[in-house]
């Protein structure tokens, strides 16, 4: 289920094409594979969430 958003956030990267997230994944990426967690996962799937907010509001 946490792989599902995680693919979920990646489709929705590759729509945008924000360089700065790209990066961001990449990161999530390396991490996700030296720490294998679920929990970790998830508390920086809501920080690019909450990166994604503060992105939002100011180019709006």
């Amino acid at each position: 289920m946490v792989h599902g958003s995680f693919i979920t956030f990646f489709q929705f990267h590759k729509y945008f094409g924000l360089p700065s997230f790209n990066l961001l994944i990449q990161f999530i990426y390396k991490i996700h594979h030296l720490i294998p967690s679920p929990f970790h996962l998830m508390l920086m799937f809501h920080v690019l969430l909450s990166l994604n907010h503060i992105t939002s509001k100011i180019t709006l």
